[in-house]
């Protein structure tokens, strides 16, 4: 990661909320959390520190080797990394696992050494070693890099995770340009082995390929996660918000970190936030003992003193600090007391007070500092000056009191009460103190009280170490046979199955992209230039990028078809441009080679006639098959949603073009990749000369569409309509349109199934032709129609599927006019009257370009019977005629008679299907 990335407000990992969305969906996965913990803990035990012989450094463990494969999911651009990148990364993750990394001696002394009264060290080696793997699943050579580009790099998430190979054999990473919001914008997150146990499908770590290259071990981190490690404080993604804990013993309760604080001030030495708060259990003197002391059955239980040598002795074997304890003064209000504090007989802290209470608890507070002692070490709380205080006399009814924590406050054995040793003056103590743990046998490790702000999991960005414990609870995780961890380490896996000790002979994956276009002096347009005129007399070239992968090709040759200008044959490992001399599709092809073998990889560009259309009476019914090549539709990601021309369900006729937004998967191998969010798909039109259009030039179609959503927040379908008068080479934006707006069935909006309109749904858009304050009239202007649709709103199950919230979005009739057309003038065009839709399934309508005065319609089938007759006025509020349904039931040709005034005599087919 970038410095300016470390100040960013990208959240460094989303593992934790990633957990609790797919727990709320998955609640299984509590159940084999729970089975996992239980294990962990049991093979922990086996290695509590306490219990470890003290003579070496190394227990001899087993080196664990796991097959990796990185998934990049790009369109290009940044995200587009290096397999060197890759390789580096890896490089620096095996560097972390296995306590290779040399800033080790830059880390904080705290935990540069031993672990106290252990043989380990606190800087951990996972003895973990990750490869690249060398056979893909189906055995052939790999470098462990699969490539695949996808609009979803954008929107990145689970939907992201195409190509995922077993995650019983592999582990699996995705690398995209951007997280999603609904993924909280994190630069990473992993799936714990419970969460990949129930999902396996999405089993694996998925991050910014930006992450890849930086020094602070984002992916060392997430796949810390994927062997069970949570973060320092505990499981979420919320640092600095309350104190946790992460289960693993040698990793101290913290609040964590956040990237903003740098690696500046690492130490939080004595964090009362996270350190622990213990009140010595019944230390209370006995009130009524106080008020009764006249009694003699009472007088034996307390009593005032002036001692100054009795109070309470004690041990200590951890950083602890007293921060309060109370006192029963008997001497008069505002009299001096001095506390002091003693090791081994020697004075090392004092407390003055001065009393404000009389024959009743005075709290005091103080601060006395306790180090770590070993258990020869006597401490002693007493009083040096003491004016008369209230004491127990009695050990009698307090044989069972507790004696304290042991470890931080231990007061001496039984026997110290028989002389005076037990609650002599001081009650209610309140004590602090850090981390420790005691083993069998009285053995205690006092871990440091400072957090491991340098640990790999936390979000300091100062990323330097593992602890002991986090490395053994990770092999722990990897030898569980949850999510089939168990199964990447075994020798069959990882030598035979994915090749990890292999050097694979591999041989260049052919690929290219289709580049901005740039004119001979240099300048590039925005979007990627699928289509552009021939011959371009703007000088403007195709732009074809090698893009191959695996391996580095020796040569690349290139094929092109449409008598390219540079040649229907050329060899460049670099990009190439060229022009095009014949319009249409033109094909381009290279093949990348390298001692090892070849392989080849062909995509299309359209070359667009530059001769225009004169555009008056033009329109575009999506009839005609030779008109419709003069049309090209560009589905740039290959998948589901995309324009298409369809023979059913027009306006006019049953022919017109469609978006396909309607998600129809169900089955869960469908539905678990791939969202429609950042998807975009076009069509073009041909050029038009608009030079001699009037005052209120429009672009006009008629248009139907829905959603699969009752909730207008989730209508996001869009369609943005750009121009270009340069022959493709740039492209302004002319209209947007979106929303609620793209649907037309009225209120009640399309929740089930695909959705096919009827001819009252179909509603007419007339566009200004009108950019900004520049009225459109060049010689050449091409139109584009491009459309996005919208992502997911709805979960899946295995039996539900989930679905977008688009549906189909139809056009039809596009054409040109000098004013806004109506429904009828878009209908009609030079026509009196029309019937329409026509063919039909139900209904028709008789539509009138100008009102009548009168109107006779008659309708007889194809045998000359007179099946349904109508006559009435027609004017500027009621401009059409119903046929209805009811009275062309039978399927077939029907002959449509209309006459009336102004010359109105016009017979029509009509045919019903």
């Amino acid at each position: 990661m970038t410095a300016s990335y470390a100040q960013s407000a990208v959240n460094p990992c989303g593992t934790d909320d990633i957990y609790q969305r797919m727990v709320k969906e998955h609640p299984e996965i509590l159940i084999k959390d729970a089975q996992l913990k239980e294990e962990i803990a049991t093979r922990m035990k086996e290695m509590d520190l306490g219990s470890l012989a003290r003579t070496t450094d190394d227990d001899g463990t087993t080196v664990y080797h796991v097959p990796l494969v990185f998934h990049i999911i790009h369109d290009y651009g940044a995200e587009y990394v290096t397999d060197a990148e890759i390789q580096a990364c890896v490089a620096r993750i095996n560097t972390m696992y296995n306590k290779m990394n040399a800033d080790t001696a830059s880390v904080l002394a705290q935990y540069k050494g031993f672990i106290p009264n252990s043989n380990k060290r606190y800087i951990g080696n996972a003895r973990i070693v990750w490869h690249l793997a060398t056979k893909d699943p189906l055995g052939n050579p790999t470098n462990g890099v699969t490539r695949r580009r996808n609009y979803i790099t954008r929107n990145g998430g689970d939907f992201a995770k195409y190509d995922q190979w077993p995650s019983s054999n592999y582990m699996n990473i995705w690398l995209i340009s951007k997280m999603s919001a609904a993924n909280n914008s994190a630069a990473a997150y992993a799936y714990k082995p419970a969460t990949g146990d129930v999902i396996p499908y999405y089993d694996g770590v998925i991050g910014l390929a930006e992450y890849v290259s930086e020094v602070y071990y984002t992916y060392s981190h997430e796949l810390g996660h994927e062997l069970n490690l949570d973060h320092p404080w505990g499981g979420t993604n919320n640092p600095k918000v309350a104190c946790g804990d992460d289960e693993v013993e040698d990793t101290p309760p913290t609040k964590g970190h956040d990237p903003e604080g740098g690696c500046s001030d690492l130490v939080d030495l004595y964090d009362d936030s996270c350190l622990i708060t213990y009140f010595l259990p019944v230390a209370k003197l006995r009130l009524d003992s106080i008020k009764r002391a006249d009694s003699p059955v009472y007088s034996l239980a307390v009593m005032k003193d002036t001692s100054t040598s009795k109070g309470i002795t004690f041990k200590c074997r951890t950083r602890t600090r007293i921060d309060s304890l109370s006192f029963y003064p008997s001497a008069a209000l505002g009299s001096t007391y001095i506390i002091g504090l003693s090791k081994n007989g020697t004075l090392i802290d004092t407390q003055h007070v001065v009393t404000t209470a009389k024959d009743t608890a005075q709290k005091v507070a103080c601060k006395f500092r306790l180090l770590t002692a070993d258990t020869a070490t006597n401490y002693k709380l007493f009083f040096l000056q003491n004016p008369g205080a209230w004491r127990d006399t009695s050990y009698t009814a307090l044989r069972t009191f507790p004696k304290g924590l042991n470890g931080t406050f231990w007061l001496k054995n039984a026997d110290d009460y028989q002389t005076g040793n037990y609650y002599n003056f001081f009650y209610g103590i309140k004590i602090t103190y850090g981390f420790f743990k005691i083993y069998d046998n009285d053995s205690l490790v006092d871990y440091p009280d400072t957090t491991n702000a340098q640990n790999v999991m936390d979000y300091t960005y100062c990323s330097k170490m593992f602890t002991y414990g986090q490395t053994q609870r990770m092999r722990a995780a990897i030898v569980s046979s949850t999510a089939h961890r168990d199964s990447l380490i075994t020798p069959y896996n990882t030598t035979v199955r994915t090749g990890c000790f292999d050097t694979p002979n591999l041989k260049p994956v052919a690929e290219f992209s289709v580049e901005r276009a740039a004119t001979s002096g240099g300048v590039q347009t925005s979007d990627r230039t699928y289509f552009m005129c021939k011959d371009d007399a703007a000088s403007y070239l195709f732009r074809f990028q090698n893009r191959s992968w695996q391996a580095t090709p020796t040569s690349v040759d290139w094929t092109f078809t449409n008598s390219a200008s540079i040649g229907a044959t050329t060899s460049s490992t670099g990009t190439v441009a060229t022009k095009f001399a014949e319009t249409g599709w033109a094909t381009v092809t290279a093949t990348a080679t390298n001692a090892n073998g070849s392989s080849t990889f062909s995509d299309r560009v359209y070359v667009a006639d530059p001769a225009t259309k004169d555009p008056i009476g033009y329109f575009q019914e999506f009839r005609d098959t030779t008109e419709n090549k003069n049309w090209p539709i560009f589905n740039y990601y290959n998948n589901r949603y995309q324009w298409e021309w369809v023979n059913y369900n027009g306006y006019w006729d049953q022919y017109c073009i469609r978006y396909h937004s309607f998600d129809n998967r169900t089955a869960l191998k469908d539905v678990i990749v791939g969202d429609p969010s950042g998807d975009y798909d076009d069509f073009f039109s041909p050029a038009f000369d608009l030079s001699n259009l009037g005052t209120n030039g429009n672009l006009n179609f008629m248009y139907a569409g829905a959603y699969a959503t009752t909730n207008p927040a989730y209508m996001k379908d869009s369609m943005e309509i750009a121009y270009s008068t340069d022959c493709g080479g740039t492209w302004k934006t002319l209209y947007k349109m979106g929303g609620a707006k793209m649907q037309t069935v009225g209120t009640v909006p399309i929740t089930t199934g695909e959705y096919f309109p009827v001819y009252n749904d179909w509603k007419p858009m007339s566009i200004n032709l009108v950019s900004g304050t520049t009225k459109i009239r060049d010689t050449r202007v091409f139109f584009r129609f491009r459309y996005k649709p919208s992502s997911r709103v709805f979960a899946f199950t295995t039996t539900s599927g989930m679905y977008a919230s688009g549906n189909n979005f139809y056009m039809d009739r596009i054409n040109i006019s000098n004013n806004p057309l109506s429904v009828n003038e878009m209908a009609l065009g030079s026509k009196l009257a029309s019937v329409a839709p026509n063919p039909t399934q139900s209904n028709a309508f008789v539509l009138f370009s100008k009102p009548n005065a009168n109107v006779h319609v008659a309708v007889m089938d194809i045998t000359g019977k007179l099946v349904y007759s109508i006559d009435q006025k027609i004017d500027n509020s009621n401009g059409r005629i119903e046929i209805p349904a009811s009275a062309i039931a039978v399927k077939g040709m029907y002959m449509v008679h209309i006459t009336g005034d102004n010359e109105l005599n016009q017979t029509e087919k009509l045919v019903v299907y």
